[in-house]
């Protein structure tokens, strides 16, 4: 039987819930992320609706593998941005914290899964979406993908888990630059760092990710990418040094480029992001905590603010943060003692 990624439901669907549906083809579960017209962005009903259906895939004897994958015409743009805005008007930051808190209940069950669960990744894996395929124990991409965490270009930080799952595969520094930076990693440098299994043309997209499912892959990761050895800038500096100091004079082309759209980035995401960081090694329940305590402040903050309604105008370039003097920054995060 053919499975197909576009927006047409196979016949034999299970269970069909708000923007998730679920089929089984063998003895694989497939579970599609059905929003196209919203990027298949991730709200909270979209969460909880596959969080329950990866439980029943576990749940299910006759199903050995799970496939997670999007409609066409890509995968996974983010955070629902109007969510966050409605809310954050709203004052109503109970919700963003519920919000927070299913989406990393979520997808620490796909990462502790007992059966294998693998990425179809079929477009753009953006901000929550790269750290849905982060927490899969496999990805397999098709040509022209795409993968990048751009929190800190909008006032915001990741936030499900993306970063500590980061660091596990690629290490620290380069982690940190992905995340500082928001760089856009093709799906062929993905594969050559180990991000990525294998990438696919849709005509075999389906076998791959059937095989894929039925064993728990692993990445060889934490390969330096050849063409940026000075990445160990970004774990051997502090982002307020790299506010400060000048570029250094040994810096490559694609390491200037990396730091300048750096310092364009919200200084207040980006402290908290290292803070992140710092807290790899905690418990889920002190991450979760984490996280809380930076939503509280962070996503208070005008630079937030800012960055989302840049975001949902669709709006090129870097939005004006307000917040941009390191030192001040600094007294917030130690204010907080986060």
């Amino acid at each position: 039987m053919k499975t197909s990624l576009s927006e047409k439901l196979p016949d034999n669907v299970i269970r069909q819930y708000p923007f998730v549906c679920h089929w089984q083809n063998e003895d694989v579960s497939w579970i599609r992320l059905n929003r196209p017209t919203r990027g298949n962005s991730l709200n909270s009903a979209t969460l909880f609706n596959l969080h329950k259906t990866v439980e029943l895939a576990i749940a299910d004897p006759k199903t050995c593998g799970i496939v997670i994958t999007a409609a066409d015409p890509g995968f996974v743009m983010g955070a629902d941005i109007d969510y966050l805005i409605r809310n954050i008007d709203q004052d109503r930051f109970d919700r963003i914290h519920d919000y927070t808190d299913v989406g990393n209940d979520c997808f620490d069950l796909i990462a502790g899964s007992p059966k294998p669960i693998v990425a179809l990744v079929n477009g753009s894996a953006l901000g929550g979406g790269f750290e849905l395929a982060l927490a899969c124990h496999a990805r397999f991409a098709l040509r022209g993908s795409s993968f990048s965490l751009p929190e800190t270009g909008i006032g915001l930080c990741p936030l499900w888990g993306g970063i500590h799952r980061l660091v596990e595969l690629l290490g620290t520094e380069t982690a940190k630059w992905l995340v500082y930076s928001g760089k856009i990693v093709s799906a062929a440098d993905a594969k050559n760092w180990g991000l990525v299994n294998e990438i696919v043309i849709p005509e075999n997209a389906v076998v791959f990710a059937q095989t894929g499912a039925r064993k728990r892959h692993t990445t060889s990761g934490k390969k330096l990418p050849s063409q940026i050895p000075d990445v160990r800038l970004f774990n051997e500096k502090r982002i307020a040094a790299i506010f400060r100091e000048p570029l250094p004079e040994t810096a490559g082309k694609t390491l200037v480029s990396a730091i300048r759209r750096i310092k364009q980035n919200c200084l207040t995401a980006l402290l908290y992001s290292e803070l992140i960081f710092d807290s790899v090694d905690m418990t889920p329940l002190q991450r979760i905590e984490l996280y809380r305590k930076i939503v509280e402040v962070l996503y208070r903050s005008e630079d937030t603010k800012i960055g989302l309604a840049w975001k949902r105008q669709g709006k090129l370039g870097s939005p004006p943060f307000p917040s941009q003097d390191v030192t001040s920054n600094m007294e917030v995060c130690v204010d907080k003692q986060l």
